[in-house]
Parts: C-alpha cells; structure tokens; sequence
C-alpha cells in the first residue's frame, strides 16, 4: 500500500475536545453503572506521571468508522507525543485489550501509566494492567480535556484517515504507515522537533 500523503487520502480534521460531542460520546460509552469497575481516578495519578517529564506515560483512546462500524485504537506519549495505532473490527473491551498489549509489548522499559476515558472499551483496564505491568487512570465524566493529548493526537489521525472513511478499506499496514509519517513530522511545540526524535532524546537520558 503506497505511503499516505495529504493528496491521496484527504484533509479532513475533526476534533471535539470540551465540545457537546465529546459529552455525549462519554455518556453512550459508559457502563450501564455509568463508570468503570475498579477505576483509579485521574487524580490518583502519581505526581511524576502529572508532570509529564518521562517517556512512558500513555494516553489511549478510539477512532471510529464509518457508520459506527471498526475503530482505531489509538496510544501516544503524553510528553514525547509519540503514537501507536491498530485497526480493531469491532470497539469492544477485549478487542482493544488485545490491540493495546500488542501494541505495547515491546516497549518494556518504558511502561509507567496509562490515561484513558470512561469508555466500555476500557472496561478490561485490569486485564491491560496485568498484562503490560502498567497502572491505569481515567479521567473524569466529562472531562475530555484530561486526556487531551489524545485527542489532539486524533485530529492529525483524521488529516490521513477522514471521520467517515470505510475502516474496510485499511489495515494496520496503512496505519503503521501513517504513525511513522505522524511521528515524523516536526512540532512547534518540541522546538520544530519530531516526536520520534524526541522519544529517542527522552529514552537516551534514561
């Protein structure tokens, strides 16, 4: 599959950090409860994961298909911004159990924490936690802006992937291809440095 780029797959972002979408989206997402079971609140989080200084703690969260249908579920580096993606077909509990150790399982050095929202998609946290040996904290209902650097993250995801493209159509292969050219990409906010520079940078102090 040929490397995307800006003319051959689209611009489209779509973001609703702190908006009326993201609200609602939490409010469908959430058990019938209306949280997660054995959840540790975001505010839980040891002070060295708050600050942000480290490579290793996570952010996770899902892009959805068309129609509802397939998801991206997606993890990035709350200090370095760096990203990691897989296709799930369907955006349940195990399958983005199953996507996120897959995902994270040769990062053992550098597993500290993992931030997410109230989603059932999440609600298998412990299984995520025992597999990779990574704490797991989640934000507040309706407060998206917690876990921001995922969704920002998602905005760049949807300049390759539109919101109602057919998840039929790709595969992680594309995907991989869009995280290396996400994680290339120099940021104003790293001094115009790319994130997988910065991994390096972060790692190599370590």
């Amino acid at each position: 599959m040929p490397e995307p780029t800006n003319a051959t797959v689209g611009i489209s972002v779509h973001t609703c950090v702190g908006g009326v979408d993201a609200a609602v989206r939490e409010v469908l997402q959430r058990t019938p409860e209306g949280i997660i079971k054995n959840r540790a609140d975001v505010e839980q989080r040891p002070a060295e994961v708050q600050e942000k200084k480290r490579f290793g703690d996570l952010a996770i969260g899902t892009n959805m298909g068309r129609n509802h249908k397939g998801a991206i579920a997606t993890i990035n580096d709350r200090k370095a911004g760096f990203l990691w993606m897989k296709k799930v077909d369907e955006r349940t509990s195990d399958a983005v159990y199953r996507a996120t150790a897959d995902l994270l399982k040769e990062e053992k050095e550098c597993r500290h924490a993992i931030t997410g929202d109230n989603g059932n998609e999440i609600a298998d946290h412990q299984k995520i936690a025992q597999e990779l040996q990574i704490s797991i904290y989640f934000a507040k209902p309706y407060h998206s802006w917690e876990r921001g650097a995922n969704e920002n993250r998602n905005g760049l995801i949807r300049q390759y992937v539109p919101k109602k493209t057919d998840f039929k159509t790709i595969d992680d292969e594309f995907l991989q291809l869009v995280a290396n050219s996400i994680n290339s990409r120099p940021r104003k906010r790293y001094s115009y440095k790319s994130p997988i520079f910065v991994k390096n940078q972060l790692l190599t102090k370590t």
